[in-house]
């Protein structure tokens, strides 16, 4: 599984955790419970198209819409009637409609977690070859003459919001105040 460290900075959260880590031999459980809550916020990340900060997504660029609809030459009026039962217009709301990072769900469903290390680290990431590239964007080119097609914008779905901290901080204490 290719991973994407996220580091947690806040320093509340890493005493906790330090102090867990010396009480606690064993962490999965309390590590498997914070997978679960991430999977949950990660997943609910992708639903409103917002990062672990509350800032949206940036939206599709103009090159992204027209290969979605099939071509990058192609202009967005023409897009439909191919199969004779969605219009020009139709087609085009549709492009126009679709959601950064959502074209068939790949990346969202397949964001998972591990525990490692003995029960000490706590993973949380996606298989996809492309997560890196959304996660902290990518210029141009930067990735051979063809990829990507133009730039990305980063679209942070991996990281530890303020709610995520504060879940993590109960999850904790429920675990060293039996």
């Amino acid at each position: 599984m290719a991973l994407i460290q996220i580091d947690v900075d806040n320093r509340e959260v890493l005493d906790v955790l330090g102090k867990l880590a010396q009480r606690a031999g064993d962490l999965s459980p309390a590590l498997k419970e914070i997978g679960e809550d991430m999977l949950a916020s990660t997943r609910r990340r992708f639903a409103t198209g917002t990062g672990p900060d509350g800032a949206r997504w940036a939206p599709n660029t103009q090159t992204t819409i027209l290969r979605y609809l099939g071509s990058k030459d192609r202009p967005a009026g023409v897009f439909g009637k191919r199969d004779g039962k969605r219009t020009a217009k139709t087609g085009a709301n549709l492009a126009m409609g679709k959601k950064p990072l959502m074209d068939r769900g790949t990346l969202a469903s397949t964001i998972n977690y591990r525990v490692t290390d003995g029960g000490r680290t706590l993973l949380v990431g996606s298989p996809q070859k492309y997560a890196a590239v959304q996660q902290f964007g990518a210029k141009k080119g930067s990735l051979g003459k063809r990829a990507p097609w133009g730039d990305i914008p980063a679209r942070e779905f991996l990281g530890v919001s303020a709610q995520d901290a504060r879940d993590i901080l109960d999850t904790i204490e429920e675990y060293l105040m039996p």
